[in-house]
């Protein structure tokens, strides 16, 4: 395991770039841009899985309201 995973504590938010699987879940968070991205598709492929979208959505809007 690399030394940057071992020593480093602070919460890291990246892509889904293979390097960062290395990093345990709780300090990693993945980019809300990109769940950003992943939620709109759900909405765009409809069916069951747009109300997910919908609220993933709704959350990011919360989140990042002025």
């Amino acid at each position: 395991m690399p030394c940057w995973v071992r020593r480093s504590r602070e919460l890291v938010c990246s892509d889904r770039w293979s390097v960062y699987s290395k990093r345990p879940l709780p300090p990693r968070q993945s980019c809300w841009a990109h769940l950003k991205r992943d939620f709109q598709k759900l909405i765009d492929r409809g069916g069951p899985a747009e109300a997910i979208g919908r609220v993933g959505l709704k959350v990011v809007e919360c989140l990042f309201a002025d």
